[in-house]
């Protein structure tokens, strides 16, 4: 299940976004106590911390867990790195809610490519794992073009279900609308 592009290696040394960023040289003590304060105040996640309080740009904060993890840097999404077969393996609401959007297999068909804002996100990678448990290969792209992606590219049948019928069968009467 692990692969180059698989952040469980980073789970395994027990290190939190804040920690990485702050080893690496871009946020000080000084940032990382007051987004720690942030997080448990807010009951958020480190990304959303950061994001929230513009402590990094967006941008920035994307090179940066690129080049820790190691992992691929997404810039721009294009149509054609999308299989929207593909991406249905996480439903929409979960995929918008974890910032992971799934891109398609890799070209050899072994791995799934997978575009997240915060590989390093423990809760995230779990709740992922709920739905995904193939072998993934993991990019990093700013959440607002995962977000993007995500909301441009799932099927809008995917997106809404209520309205073609898979959800919601039953009328306002009880009565079927089928």
């Amino acid at each position: 299940m692990k692969s180059a592009g698989d952040p469980s290696k980073v789970h395994e040394s027990g290190r939190d976004l804040l920690e990485l960023l702050h080893l690496a040289g871009n946020l000080t003590s000084s940032d990382v106590r007051l987004l720690r304060h942030f997080v448990a105040r807010w009951n958020v996640e480190a990304l959303d911390a950061i994001l929230e309080s513009h402590v990094l740009p967006e941008e920035k904060l994307a090179d940066a867990v690129a080049e820790i993890l190691r992992l691929e840097r997404i810039y721009v999404l294009d149509p054609q790195d999308v299989d929207l077969s593909s991406m249905v393996k996480l439903p929409y609401r979960e995929a918008y809610a974890l910032d992971i959007m799934i891109l398609g297999p890799e070209v050899d068909g072994g791995e799934l490519r997978v575009m997240m804002a915060d590989p390093s996100s423990k809760p995230r990678w779990r709740r992922f794992r709920e739905f995904v448990t193939a072998s993934v290969k993991v990019s990093v792209a700013e959440r607002k073009l995962v977000r993007r992606g995500i909301q441009e590219y799932y099927p809008i049948r995917v997106q809404l279900p209520s309205v073609f019928g898979v959800a919601g069968t039953k009328g306002a009467g009880g009565e079927s609308t089928s």
